[in-house]
């Protein structure tokens, strides 16, 4: 009975593990100088935690880069779960 449970617990927590946050993360910006269009995507996996801190992150390194030509950008992450 005991080994069973210990089996059962074990299951449940490597499921629980194996269930990841996701995020798919794309950008968009327009250069003033040219008029280009500027866009990119990304994926991360991780925990809720990790892809949340990841998404700021990213969010502010896209920010910097549209800064740095003189606009800003348009940052839309969309979350998933992952198996």
């Amino acid at each position: 009975m005991r080994i069973s449970l210990l089996f059962f617990l074990f299951i449940i927590l490597l499921t629980i593990a194996s269930c990841t946050q996701c995020t798919d993360c794309e950008y968009t910006y327009v250069v003033p100088s040219s008029s280009d269009t500027i866009t990119g995507s990304e994926q991360f996996c991780g925990s809720n935690k990790l892809v949340k801190d990841w998404e700021e992150y990213y969010e502010d390194q896209i920010q910097t880069q549209a800064f740095f030509v003189g606009t800003t950008a348009q940052v839309n992450c969309t979350r998933s779960r992952k198996q």
